[in-house]
């Protein structure tokens, strides 16, 4: 199932703003599965949102690349189990939050890959 993104950036505002983090979550797993697409910021989720799904989740991600312009497609997570022990951050929290980018782990390489928010063109949680 699709819901384009014109549809999301109108509630998007409102969601952040009424519901607490925790409700926005337990809405955000019934979604799981849902293909969120679109050209801006994925539900106007925050860093901060967006990670928690990460940390939980692995999702299917795709974003516009910086660099070139290109797409790059990824199954990504931040869930401690499904990361190789020898990838794992050493420290948690030792490094300078950046939000404007987000770090990840691409499962399909076994490597860290990071991405800007505001290239998410689409972000399906499984």
């Amino acid at each position: 199932m699709k819901i384009t993104m014109i549809i999301l950036q109108c509630t998007g505002k409102i969601l952040n703003s009424i519901l607490s983090n925790q409700v926005l979550q337990k809405l955000i797993k019934k979604l799981r599965g849902m293909t969120m697409t679109g050209t801006s910021t994925y539900l106007e989720l925050t860093y901060n949102q967006i990670v928690d799904i990460l940390r939980d989740n692995t999702v299917n991600l795709s974003f516009t690349k910086v660099k070139d312009g290109g797409v790059r497609e990824m199954k990504a997570t931040l869930k401690s189990e499904l990361i190789p022990s020898e990838k794992r951050p050493k420290t948690e929290g030792s490094e300078t939050k950046n939000e404007s980018v987000v770090k990840v782990f691409d499962l399909d390489v076994n490597e860290w890959r990071s991405f800007r928010p505001d290239t998410l063109l689409t972000f399906v949680a499984s």
